[in-house]
């Protein structure tokens, strides 16, 4: 649990609570802690620093396209299923465009 601090002079800027001797709790997930820690350490490793410079040539450019060039910036529809869909649709509509204009060449 925590301490209460209502003797600090920074308290105003990090704790929003009205009442004096409200208390602030941090909860540590350890199994949140492991994942991100794994998952740091396959980011750094060899095959991972690989796949993220493969990912920002191969997908970041093609969202970074969507979202400038096509003012594509949040969904129309809810619900995972109709989400789901409607990125169907605006990644068909990408690769379209992606064709024609290799055949127009």
């Amino acid at each position: 649990m925590g301490e209460g601090c209502p003797g600090c002079p920074l308290r105003k800027k990090c704790f929003r609570a009205k009442d004096p001797d409200a208390v602030r709790i941090l909860r540590v997930n350890p199994t949140l802690d492991a994942f991100k820690r794994r998952a740091s350490e396959m980011l750094r490793a060899e095959r991972g620093s690989e796949l993220g410079r493969r990912r920002s040539v191969d997908v970041e450019t093609i969202f970074g396209d969507i979202k400038r060039n096509w003012g594509f910036r949040r969904f129309l529809l809810r619900g995972l299923e109709k989400v789901d869909h409607e990125m169907r649709m605006v990644a068909m509509g990408h690769n379209i465009r992606k064709m024609a204009y290799a055949l127009a060449v």
